[in-house]
């Protein structure tokens, strides 16, 4: 199929880019705390291939497809082009820089130890079976799962505009005409999988799979450097995958008398601070925000490429007490040695790691923005305690700016957020006691172990855990979206690290010679202690596929008749809808660009929904057929669609003027629930507004 097609090649790009780039990312020695030690290069190569290549061709096939987009087929002639040109490329780029790398050394490193088989085993399957039980195709329908729902209906809708209208450049489908302030490359790249052939399931869910896995590698590759011992990595997966929670332990205080029962009745995230319920720090979030997946394996890749900065940097310094004289230095002196040694960029290296970093970290904007943020966040904090500073400092200012060259292109009028201060995140009583109670809460028996961390680990480990803290400081700090609750991603990003680097101190407390308790009776000790530590994180993975039970699960017709009416009607791209409130309908499934759909949806991204609300309401509560005609052509909307939704929840809608004014020329389902499409006969303008 064209669509396994177009990621083999993407693969082959990024491989192309890594040879020429970035080749370290395939030695097989890397500097650790540790010192150097050995690692299979695929927990590096493969994270860099994906991402580089679906980034480079997948920016390459919007652009193109957004040049071509008066012809009608823009996806049709970007595919085409990319297809053919981006092998031939990388064939060049490989036979260009060959000698960096020596392909029969490399093929034999790729060959996995017992303990790196279980992670990517682990890695593999954890993704497949979540990205399938959230969404996938059956006797052709789609089934959502429960925790998905809200989003997939604007997920499937931007997908479906691309693959079925080719609606490049890519609309927001709940708010068309007024740029894309949504991060919507994860949905397009979909998009064109399904365009290319890949059924709607299978183009959703395989770069969402492969996505998880290169965050799992990269993991892997931060986790490696900061201890240099990949036998316990299968611990790093439990606490990464599971996370640690007081949830637990409320849930089986409050139900000890039935324990069981509860257990298989709940139907309720585990946890007691705020919105906890909605899944914000557990694979629920992925489920729903593919994107975000694919944000955090660039994040968590690109901090492991400056890593080793860190670790050279911090063992340099103590040399630079010294000075020539023999003298030890202080204060200022100290500071202009340091300063002198680490504000460089040493080696071509160096440089090409802050030009790999500033481009995809760049382009990543528009995958999740708050990924790269949370990412830039931590490299600002390390890049004081590194070598090579400047690299650091290239790295950020260009993947800045190529952010907000993409905001300037993509975001319409207005800005896609504003910077304000807050406090308090999500915390309804915001005070210092219930800040510090929601941290309690939030990681309880993780802290212990963070706290032997940073006591007892080396300088570059309590650096980076100070790095990792500066997300959760912004998201409680800095608000960038209407709703604040968009900051769970910083915290879940920060989330990550905590439980990797509590999982290194736990290993640590495994091994540990010197200690009060026999060596048996403490390593006992400790492996129960794995119960409560991530029986929070796997109950709600258990919950999570519980709620995506196909007998609880919502279905959508995969080619509902409302498509196949609008194919024939001769719907095109250009072609605006005005349909409110649709929440998984057979018009998201359809794809069709709307003048004013889910409200909330729109408010979240960053629109100012005020104007149209009002106008949408003006016309549907019109009073004569001439007032409707109008108002329907004056903003350009070409079709009204009235489900059963919109009719329980606006007692002042005048269908009845509408069948009026124009010709009823689509009807599916009786009464109430009938799904109605009026035709004004006007809107050929996308977004023309009075």
């Amino acid at each position: 199929m064209l669509g396994i097609l177009y990621l083999a090649e993407c693969l082959l790009t990024g491989f192309a880019i890594v040879i020429a780039i970035l080749p370290r990312v395939m030695q097989k020695k890397i500097l650790t705390t540790a010192g150097e030690r050995s690692r299979n290069p695929v927990f590096a190569l493969y994270p860099a291939c994906l991402i580089a290549g679906v980034l480079t061709q997948g920016w390459l096939t919007y652009v193109i497809g957004c040049i071509f987009s008066g012809t009608g087929r823009p996806l049709t002639w970007a595919n085409l082009i990319v297809m053919t040109m981006m092998p031939l490329a990388s064939f060049l780029l490989i036979a260009r820089f060959r000698k960096h790398v020596k392909f029969k050394p490399l093929v034999k490193q790729l060959r996995p130890t017992a303990s790196e088989t279980l992670f990517l085993a682990a890695s593999i399957s954890f993704a497949c079976v979540m990205m399938i039980a959230g969404f996938r195709v059956v006797k052709g329908n789609m089934i959502i799962g429960g925790p998905t729902a809200e989003d997939m209906s604007l997920h499937i809708n931007i997908i479906r505009s691309v693959s079925q209208w080719q609606c490049v450049p890519v609309q927001y489908p709940m708010f068309t005409g007024d740029g894309m302030k949504y991060h919507f490359f994860f949905d397009f790249l979909a998009g064109n999988l399904e365009f290319l052939g890949l059924r709607i399931d299978f183009a959703y869910n395989l770069p969402s799979v492969l996505a998880m896995v290169a965050m799992y590698c990269a993991i892997f590759e931060c986790f490696f450097r900061l201890c240099g011992r990949k036998n316990v990595c299968h611990l790093v997966w439990l606490f990464v995958t599971f996370r640690s929670s007081m949830g637990i332990y409320f849930f089986v205080k409050e139900n000890w008398g039935n324990l069981g029962a509860a257990f298989k009745t709940n139907d309720v995230y585990l946890g007691k601070t705020d919105y906890e319920w909605w899944g914000l720090y557990q694979v629920n979030a992925f489920l729903n925000q593919r994107h975000l997946i694919f944000g955090m394996a660039v994040a968590f890749f690109m901090i492991s490429l400056f890593l080793p900065y860190v670790i050279r940097g911090m063992s340099e310094r103590a040399q630079l007490r010294k000075g020539e004289d023999g003298r030890v230095l202080k204060g200022k002196e100290y500071l202009a040695a340091v300063f002198h040694k680490h504000m460089t960029i040493t080696g071509r290296s160096q440089a090409c790691t802050a030009v790999f970093v500033g481009i995809f970290l760049g382009l990543t904007g528009y995958v999740s923005g708050h990924a790269v943020i949370a990412a830039l966040l931590m490299l600002f904090v390390m890049m004081w305690f590194a070598r090579d500073q400047l690299a650091f400092a290239f790295a950020g200012l260009s993947s800045a700016v190529i952010m907000l060259v993409l905001m300037r292109i993509f975001s319409g009028s207005g800005t896609p957020f504003g910077v304000s201060l807050t406090h308090g995140y999500v915390l309804a009583d915001p005070t210092l006691a219930n800040v510090m109670k929601f941290f309690f809460q939030w990681i309880w028996l993780l802290i212990p172990f963070l706290v032997l961390y940073v006591l007892f680990g080396k300088s570059v480990h309590r650096i980076v855990m100070a790095a990792s803290l500066v997300p959760i400081v912004f998201a409680f700090c800095v608000k960038l979206s209407p709703n604040m609750t968009q900051n769970h991603k910083y915290m879940l990003f920060a989330l990550y690290w905590l439980e990797m680097q509590g999982a290194i101190a736990f290993a640590d407390a495994l091994r540990a010679k010197k200690a009060t308790l026999p060596v048996t009776l403490r390593r006992i000790a400790l492996l129960l202690l794995l119960i409560p530590l991530l029986g929070t994180g796997m109950y709600d993975s258990y919950l999570v596929l519980k709620k995506c039970d196909t007998k609880t699960s919502y279905t959508l017709e995969t080619e509902p008749k409302l498509l196949t009416w609008a194919k024939e009607a001769g719907v095109t791209k250009d072609t605006v809808f005005l349909i409110k409130n649709n929440v998984l309908t057979s018009v998201n499934a359809a794809g069709f660009l709307n003048y004013l759909g889910h409200m909330s949806m729109a408010q979240m991204a960053g629109y100012n929904v005020a104007e149209r609300r009002e106008l949408s309401e003006i016309l549907l509560r019109s009073e004569t057929p001439a007032d409707a005609r109008e108002i329907a052509h004056a903003l350009g909307i070409r079709y009204i669609v009235i489900q059963r939704r919109q009719r329980e929840e606006d007692p002042f809608l005048r269908e009845d003027v509408l069948s009026t004014a124009f010709a009823k020329v689509y009807s599916a389902g009786s009464d109430k629930y009938e799904v109605a499409v009026y035709d004004t006969g006007f809107g050929v303008e996308i977004g023309v507004e009075k």
